[in-house]
């Protein structure tokens, strides 16, 4: 597998998208997957780590609210140690059939199994497709550990 980390990371293989989250969130990230599979679905991760200039341009399309997210978590050498990923059916995206199938209350059910945040649960800015293995609250806190405060 390549160790060029750059490019739209969403273009990835799934396998490259699973070497880019952090080493504690891959298994539960993998336990999520295989239980969505378990109940028939199709999940595919659409993005896992992303480098600081996707999440600019998704900010400035209303897609993210967050300059530096817990995608965007890196090891201080700039190796990609992401705590988040977006899943959807690959059938279905984000479209209205992923609700109507029950996708995304599969997805936050088995992310929570998982002792994960899922981001259908947030009130201000719901994101249905996204999962993360820290709380909101430790950001700040990841963003220094990626050398990039």
């Amino acid at each position: 597998m390549s160790n060029d980390w750059s490019g739209d990371s969403s273009r990835w293989t799934e396998e490259k998208k699973l070497m880019s989250l952090h080493e504690s969130f891959r298994p539960k990230v993998e336990a999520v997957l295989a239980a969505l599979r378990e109940q028939g679905f199709q999940p595919r991760i659409v993005y896992a780590w992303r480098g600081v200039e996707v999440q600019r341009k998704l900010v400035a399309e209303g897609k993210s609210k967050v300059r530096f997210s817990f995608h965007n978590a890196q090891k201080p050498d700039g190796t990609p140690a992401s705590y988040a990923a977006d899943i959807v059916d690959r059938r279905w995206g984000w479209t209205e059939a992923a609700e109507r199938n029950g996708f995304w209350r599969a997805l936050g059910e088995a992310a929570r199994a998982q002792g994960l945040v899922w981001g259908g649960d947030w009130k201000s800015f719901p994101d249905v497709a996204h999962i993360q293995g820290r709380p909101n609250t430790e950001l700040a806190a990841v963003k220094r550990e990626s050398g990039l405060a």
